[in-house]
């Protein structure tokens, strides 16, 4: 081959590789091309991510919650500053004895317990902190910030907690905060794991009000997980990266401090509840519950066995007596009785029946309170003695049907409406489920006396009371102040309901059963109840053998009304749990309670009951 033509066939061999690097060289350089592209727009927000994982802490920031007041504006609930420890979950090591043994040093806790403590925070994804324990010491703190090369992943945050001033003072109305469940993350918007929410009582029914809305602010941090400093670009970018909280609202409650606390002086030792209304309106000035607990003890967190030490305590502290839970009424339940009867006009005043005693009802002996009998004697005495004889005629008479009608019409059976979480209905025997039996002809005269398959709370006792001394009014009964008022009017004439207050009145002023509750100046207007607990049997054979009958099976005490009798303000129940008959003692509770209430140095008082 000429050389020539040897030398033109390197020459073109040569471009051809020359060309083909270009091409290799400008597909490297389009790749990249695309894969910035693909980093700067489409994948960026995955990679900034990244990067603020890297370098951003977010720091949750609880909203500010809201103070309690009672009526007065005296405060129930407030927050106070504290020091709080927080821990970054996805980024501890629990293999890391050194910093483990560490907190134990300062906590003065074994390693096995600061690693349960660790492991029980819920896990979180990212820098986000939550809060390992509350309201530690300033020492501790400085302990913590001295060793921050070893607590990377641990911050002291200055927060506030939940105080409450009065501590176990209407406890179970206000209620306590606690730390949210997963539950509550899911199901609640800005709710950080570290904000304390309402549990119970006022706390839990307005919590949303209360709380407001969390946020967070962002921070820098360094290799060590420390927080530095920013530049002004840098700054700019961690405030658009931060969100404020929005502080709850202040709340407002219709409880007098000082009622409240002289009602549960009177329970003081037992197990009770005390309610008081005013009827106009349906406030609750007063929802005394004894035993109590104080709500202090959960600000700090408490653990498992602590809170199953709590719920299985004598009494059941957490238990609101008021209005959560229901008992047989006994003998106060003879209003409804006898507002039904002369509604149907089963009875008149005129109507007498006679009292020996005793009577016969089916195949049993009933008896009276009174052994010896009450004698001939109308609604009006009958009310006044709490004669069960009159009301098992005027039971059997009426009919079980009639009496639940009328007890559903003044709010048993049915809860309130008022604005709190936990609020019981009490019951209603159920006559369409039952078959016919041998017992059938006693169902009747049982209800109209308060006993068998009948429950109510103090709460619907004092509105019933409420509805009879405001002409059939009944209001909604309510905690917040300012809430606007709604009631019922129920259907019972006016005839009828000036003859039960008389009755009512008798009860107390003319020697009745509640003469215990007489003040010298108010004319207080009630009736007494004494529910049956254990049958007539197990009490005699107590009786018989000369032994104490146990708390447990001792009757509970009642008694419920109005005052004054004339332009009455209140309605109140009393309930003494196990504390025997409702004359004996939950009268004299009511006096004092009443006595407290108008203070009669003020310009509250009627003229001389002797005058009336």
């Amino acid at each position: 081959m000429p050389v020539r033509r040897y030398q033109e066939n390197n020459i073109k061999d040569f471009e051809k590789r020359i060309n083909f690097l270009k091409f290799l060289i400008f597909l490297i350089f389009f790749v990249v091309l695309i894969r910035i592209f693909f980093l700067q727009y489409i994948d960026y927000k995955k990679y900034y991510e990244m990067s603020l994982d890297n370098k951003v802490k977010l720091i949750d920031k609880s909203a500010l919650r809201g103070t309690i007041y009672d009526r007065n504006g005296i405060i129930l609930a407030r927050n106070i500053p504290s020091f709080d420890l927080a821990i970054i979950p996805s980024g501890i090591d629990y293999s890391d004895f050194n910093m483990i043994d560490q907190l134990g040093l300062i906590f003065d806790e074994s390693r096995e317990s600061i690693v349960d403590d660790l492991k029980s925070v819920p896990h979180t994804k990212g820098t986000k902190a939550v809060i390992l324990r509350r309201g530690i010491t300033r020492n501790e703190v400085a302990r913590i910030e001295e060793n921050s090369d070893i607590f990377k992943q641990i911050e002291i945050i200055v927060a506030e907690k939940r105080f409450y001033p009065f501590r176990d003072l209407a406890s179970q109305v206000i209620g306590y905060t606690g730390f949210p469940s997963s539950e509550d993350i899911a199901e609640k918007k800005r709710l950080s794991l570290n904000t304390f929410i309402g549990k119970s009582g006022i706390e839990k029914y307005y919590d949303e009000l209360l709380r407001g809305k969390d946020g967070w602010y962002a921070v820098l941090k360094d290799t060590y997980g420390r927080i530095k400093k920013t530049s002004s670009f840098a700054g700019e970018e961690i405030q658009r990266l931060s969100v404020q909280p929005e502080a709850g609202k202040d709340i407002q409650l219709t409880i007098d401090v000082e009622l409240q606390s002289f009602a549960e002086k009177l329970l003081e030792g037992r197990k009770g509840a005390i309610v008081v209304l005013d009827i106009h309106t349906g406030e609750i000035l007063a929802m005394a519950s004894k035993p109590s607990f104080d709500p202090n003890i959960f600000v700090e967190g408490i653990s498992r066995r602590e809170w199953n030490d709590l719920i299985k305590a004598e009494g059941n502290p957490f238990l609101n007596r008021g209005c959560s839970t229901a008992y047989p009424p006994g003998s106060i339940f003879k209003v409804v009785t006898a507002i039904a009867a002369l509604e149907n006009g089963k009875i008149n005043k005129f109507t007498h029946y006679r009292c020996k005693g005793s009577m016969i009802i089916g195949n049993r002996l009933f008896h009276c309170w009174n052994k010896a009998g009450h004698g001939n004697i109308d609604v009006i005495d009958a009310i006044r003695n709490s004669c069960n004889i009159f009301f098992y005629n005027v039971g059997r008479n009426l009919g079980s049907n009639e009496i639940l009608r009328f007890a559903k019409m003044f709010g048993f059976g049915v809860k309130s409406g008022i604005d709190y979480p936990f609020e019981s209905s009490g019951s209603l025997p159920n006559l369409d489920g039952k078959k016919k039996s041998k017992t059938k002809d006693i169902e009747a005269p049982l209800l109209a006396i308060g006993q068998g398959d009948l429950t109510i709370t103090p709460l619907q006792a004092a509105r019933a009371m409420a509805t009879i001394a405001s002409d059939g009014i009944m209001p909604v009964p309510h905690f917040l102040k300012g809430k606007t008022v709604k009631y019922e009017k129920i259907n019972i004439s006016e005839q009828t309901l000036n003859l039960i207050k008389k009755a009512l009145f008798s009860v107390v002023n003319r020697g009745g059963t509640g003469i215990n509750a007489r003040l010298e100046n108010i004319a207080v207007c009630g009736k007494t109840g004494t529910a049956q607990v254990a049958s007539s049997y197990t009490t005699g054979v107590y009786k018989e053998k000369g032994i104490p009958l146990p708390e447990k099976l001792r009757d509970h005490a009642w008694f419920a009304g109005f005052a004054p009798y004339k332009n009455p303000e209140i309605s109140f129940a009393i309930f003494v749990e196990h504390g025997g008959s409702g004359g004996a003692a939950a009268a004299p509770l009511a006096r004092e309670l009443l006595n407290f209430y108008f203070n009669l140095d003020k310009d509250k008082t009627e003229k001389s009951i002797s005058n009336i």
